[in-house]
């Protein structure tokens, strides 16, 4: 399975494509598209849009992935810029729906703690971490890394799922009116050293 993150931006979205082959993760490639004028100017958003959606077309053309992954949205305290985020968000998910991939979308703590081990993971930890799981040192900017990021916690979680699953079902049931409670991840892979939460938490923090 090929899965490709992207982290969208007005100016600069990243890209970047790993390969899964059961528990291992092979880099497949990284990098960003420029969306702004190489002259320094700001360049009208419909010309913006047209270069992603070009770019981004090439991209999946040439890794074949079967799983796009994005960030999922959320709102900045810059109205102009959630409009535009959004925007861009418009032209990666019809690109995915145009080649016909699966889209999938993670909230920004969801990767961090993935991939850094920390949900507040800062954007250096999170390439610290990126680079420690695909063996890469160096990226052309945060943008890349922040996509392959993502792509990555897909991957991570997908080869996490089925173990996940057989524990489960391996699980004694709670007895009485009781349910049996659901094993977390961090559980799953053996690493229970933290008590299960009373209620899930609702997070609404997103990427810088």
């Amino acid at each position: 399975m090929r899965i490709l993150g992207i982290d969208p931006g007005s100016r600069v979205t990243g890209f970047g494509c790993v390969r899964a082959g059961g528990r291992q993760l092979i880099h497949v490639t990284d990098g960003i598209f420029r969306l702004e004028s190489s002259r320094g100017r700001s360049s009208p958003m419909e010309l913006r849009l047209k270069l992603l959606f070009e770019g981004l077309n090439e991209i999946i053309l040439e890794c074949r992935p079967d799983v796009l992954v994005i960030e999922k949205a959320f709102l900045h305290k810059n109205v102009m810029s959630s409009l535009k985020l959004g925007q861009v968000r418009g032209v990666v998910l019809l690109c995915g729906a145009l080649h016909g991939l699966e889209v999938v979308e993670y909230h920004a703590t969801e990767v961090k703690a993935s991939v850094a081990g920390s949900g507040q993971a800062d954007k250096l930890q999170v390439q610290r971490g990126v680079q420690l799981l695909v063996g890469k040192r160096e990226f052309v900017a945060h943008d890349a890394s922040d996509a392959l990021a993502l792509a990555l916690c897909h991957g991570l979680r997908a080869a996490a799922r089925p173990a996940l699953s057989q524990l489960r079902a391996a699980a004694p049931r709670a007895s009485g009116k009781g349910r049996a409670r659901r094993m977390t991840i961090a559980e799953s892979l053996g690493l229970s050293g933290s008590r299960p939460r009373r209620k899930p938490g609702v997070d609404a923090n997103g990427a810088d």
